[in-house]
């Protein structure tokens, strides 16, 4: 039996060492059946009576520290408790002016609009230094693909001859968030220091005679939402130079750094104001958002403010190489089933569809690594899909990372789509990107 086996065992520890004393005997009793059963021929050592008295050590330890943070915890409560309504106010207004303090350097803003720019336009704060790049081993990030085998559907009929040729392995980028620090130490009766560690992540401002709030976001960027329409004239829009000038001068005020940016785009979007965007681009290429739209800094300007700031890639890059598929027909089908999102394309009706020759680029990609949330950015295939009349134009994106394609069943039989005319492939569909 484990138990008398056990029993034994820890007997025949003490011979081992006259000193050596276990206090708590069930806990050593219950160590040795669990040995027990990962190594059946487990005999009593000197080495295994000081792996016995270490783990019992690191037990107690444990429970020293659970107990100190729920003493802490106890006495928060009670301090709470303690309190008056005046001193709970005090606390709470600190914490304001503290928010405040901090958006400070972030509400100076004024306006902006739309236009495709020279190199030239950008502001001197482009030549600021490169980010650190930490360049780490293969597949450093882990399995990246899906979880469950993918039967796709096909949407299009293939008419190629080849691809643009696919290198054999290229980078995958990480972006390593910096944590700002908490800016409440200073309340130490609060004794914060019970719900470490902690992080200053977002600050709201409301301002109701406006009409609208304020938050920032240190991870996602500076946002201002509305809570009813008094907000904009017929149109908020400022014109294209406009907006790129403004949104240059915040960007040189503050310092950021635009090495890994383009040149400057405006959309005018009438009373929903102007977007500017500088458009990322990494190893030389673009880099897309999981909706295939362009990724990049953002800013929106209403009625001559920024009342939107995005996309700054103020953290450090990882970058880490992985391999890259080179079968060019599971690239090809995956395209034709509609690509990474192929869901969209499920409820269409359209005939007579073009796809366009690929170009290498770069797609942002979320997934889950050591518990956390965080964003890849990940080598691809962007394709475009046309309509005959032109009228239709959408986009696919194909992951080149072999993970992808490890649960991707190609072997599909071609379904026509649900449409009264046949789908057409442009011949040379696959000819290089220029």
């Amino acid at each position: 039996m484990p138990q008398e086996r056990a029993k034994r065992i820890l007997s025949a520890l003490y011979r081992f060492n006259s000193k050596l004393t276990f206090a708590d005997k069930e806990r050593a009793l219950g160590l040795l059946r669990q040995w027990i059963k990962e190594k059946p021929r487990l005999r009593a050592s000197k080495k295994l009576a000081e792996k016995l008295a270490q783990a019992l050590r690191d037990d107690k330890n444990k429970e020293l520290q659970k107990m100190q943070v729920a003493q802490k915890k106890v006495r928060l409560r009670a301090l709470y408790k303690e309190l008056g309504l005046f001193n709970r106010l005090i606390y709470i207004l600190t914490g304001a002016l503290v928010a405040v303090i901090v958006m400070v350097p972030f509400l100076d803003y004024r306006s902006i609009r739309i236009v495709r720019v020279s190199q030239d336009s950008l502001p001197s704060s482009s030549t600021s230094p490169d980010p650190a790049v930490k360049h780490l081993g293969e597949d450093a990030f882990g399995y990246l693909g899906a979880q469950k085998k993918i039967k796709p559907i096909f949407y299009f009929q293939p008419n190629f001859s080849s691809l643009p040729q696919t290198p054999q392995s290229a980078y995958v980028w990480r972006r390593v968030v910096q944590r700002r620090p908490v800016f409440f130490n200073q309340l130490e009766a609060v004794n914060l220091s019970a719900f470490t560690p902690l992080d200053w992540q977002q600050a709201k401002l409301n301002s109701l005679a406006d009409g609208y709030s304020l938050v920032l976001d240190w991870q996602k960027g500076l946002f201002r939402f509305f809570s009813y329409e008094n907000n904009c004239a017929s149109n908020c829009s400022p014109l294209p130079s406009e907006a790129i000038k403004l949104s240059n001068e915040f960007i040189q005020e503050k310092g950021i750094s635009l090495l890994y940016y383009h040149s400057p785009i405006a959309e005018v979007g009438g009373v929903n104001g102007t977007k500017v965007i500088y458009p990322l681009q990494l190893d030389n290429r673009p880099v897309y958002n999981a909706n295939l739209s362009r990724y990049g800094l953002e800013f929106k300007i209403q009625d001559t403010q920024i009342v939107e700031f995005s996309g700054w890639l103020d953290s450090r890059l990882e970058a880490s190489l992985y391999k890259l598929e080179n079968d060019s027909s599971k690239i090809v089908k995956w395209a034709l089933a509609g690509g990474i999102n192929q869901d969209y394309f499920k409820s269409r009706n359209t005939a007579n569809l073009w796809l366009s020759a690929p170009k290498l680029v770069y797609l942002s990609y979320w997934c889950s690594y050591n518990g956390e949330e965080e964003e890849l950015f990940l080598p691809a295939f962007l394709f475009e899909v046309r309509s005959e009349d032109e009228t239709e134009v959408s986009k696919v994106a194909v992951p080149l990372i072999k993970d992808f394609f490890l649960f991707f069943d190609p072997s599909q039989p071609f379904n026509k789509p649900s449409s009264t005319t046949p789908t057409t492939i442009n011949r040379d569909i696959f000819a290089p990107s220029p």
